[in-house]
């Protein structure tokens, strides 16, 4: 699934430099817009959740990330009738479990 937002090839750069935290505003922004856009179940709003939980994994907070992956997925399987839903619900997943994985590494890292 493609999906265009304001600012995604900004966010695509950005996330593939490493600069997670410049990332998270545009990917805010774009959230916010498809919220009024699609409403907070939207499937592009999801996917664009799923980018921002990414950023969020990839620069260490993993709890910020697995509370928006979590919801996504819920949200996500209430809607499988469609088979784009079917699709987001599968990237959330994936991500959580990864996101999760992470997690476990950082508590033995801190240990």
């Amino acid at each position: 699934m493609q999906v265009t937002t304001p600012g995604s090839k900004i966010t695509v750069t950005l996330q593939r430099d490493g600069k997670y935290r410049e990332a998270e505003e545009p990917l805010l922004t774009a959230i916010g817009i498809w919220k009024l856009v699609q409403g907070p179940s939207g499937l592009d709003t999801l996917n664009t959740e799923i980018a921002l939980a990414a950023s969020y994994r990839r620069r260490g907070d993993v709890d910020l990330a697995i509370p928006i992956l979590e919801r996504v997925a819920a949200q996500s399987a209430a809607s499988f009738s469609d088979p784009e839903a079917a699709h987001v619900y599968r990237l959330a997943l994936n991500n959580l479990c990864v996101t999760q994985r992470d997690a476990v590494d950082l508590d033995k890292a801190r240990a």
